[in-house]
């Protein structure tokens, strides 16, 4: 209800232009307009059977989110990837329900998002990065709840990859999922404070 609204507010700008190129603190448009931005949000449309990433995304030291999810697409609760600091998903691999609406989950993994942003801003934290083991135990618990389920019966379906594999849908219910997801854990992540990795100053002081 509050769309048109939202577009006459003194600080919103509609810009109908093609992008460019994008900087590291603006968007450029197609007629060469440069435009200062703190957080762009992508909206890529509507995809499930992930198996590779659906545009470039590139990480740490190079790394391809093609390259990562070349076996299929996975994700620490769905929004982060391992070697992709401050790179949070919504709506990522393995979180879209099959039984009820997705706002559920997506306004769970905004809480979520929220409270990882605002310790990197208390602490002065560079980046935030999830373990590797983290996220393969996640996804493992994940695969061996999954055989079990309806989704993966034998049946072809649109919630399949190409390999096969489900990597679009959660395996319980919405409920659980956002229970799980209540409360940021900074020991799953590595962070980078003034230049050197480890984790996080506050949780170094509660150990």
């Amino acid at each position: 209800d509050d769309y048109w609204s939202t577009l006459e507010r003194e600080n919103v700008e509609l810009v109908c232009r093609g992008v460019s190129e994008i900087r590291s603190k603006s968007v450029v448009t197609e007629d060469g307009a440069e435009v200062p931005v703190d957080v762009i949000v992508l909206a890529t449309g509507f995809a499930v059977g992930l198996t590779t990433a659906p545009f470039p995304v590139m990480g740490m030291d190079g790394r391809l989110l093609g390259s990562a999810w070349r076996s299929g697409a996975t994700a620490y609760k769905g929004m982060t990837v391992s070697g992709f600091p401050n790179w949070f998903i919504l709506m990522g691999p393995n979180t879209g329900p099959g039984h009820t609406s997705v706002i559920v989950y997506t306004e769970a993994q905004i809480a979520y998002i929220l409270q990882a942003i605002r310790k990197m801003i208390a602490e002065d934290i560079k980046w935030m990065d999830v373990k590797q083991h983290v996220l393969d135990r996640y996804n493992a618990g994940l695969e061996s709840r999954m055989k079990y389920t309806s989704w993966t019966s034998g049946c072809s379906s649109w919630y399949l990859g190409e390999d096969g594999a489900n990597h679009s849908l959660y395996p319980g219910f919405a409920s659980e999922y956002c229970a799980r997801i209540r409360r940021f854990k900074p020991l799953d992540y590595e962070f980078d404070v003034a230049g050197k990795r480890s984790t996080s100053p506050a949780d170094q002081r509660k150990s």
